[in-house]
């Protein structure tokens, strides 16, 4: 686990970093929580995340396949191949 003074201001930062990191791999989730997750100055400075929500109980909401969709990445099959 990351640990910050300013965890909340870093969030869209460290989603960013991840991102660029891992890509099409990994989906990006912001729960806009908190003072700094609100500030709209802040948060246009980074690229948009794959998903973000109001709630992070919001996320109940979404399936594997739009989590990866989200993310760019291919939606998987549910037929097994032999």
């Amino acid at each position: 686990m990351l640990q910050n003074s300013r965890p909340s201001r870093d969030k869209v930062r460290l989603l960013t970093a991840i991102k660029e990191y891992w890509g099409k791999r990994v989906t990006t989730v912001f729960p806009r929580q908190g003072h700094y997750a609100l500030d709209q100055k802040l948060i246009a400075q980074y690229p948009e995340p794959d998903i973000t929500l109001q709630r992070i109980g919001e996320l109940k909401n979404y399936s594997l396949d739009q989590m990866l969709a989200a993310a760019g990445s291919p939606v998987r099959s549910r037929t097994a191949t032999s």
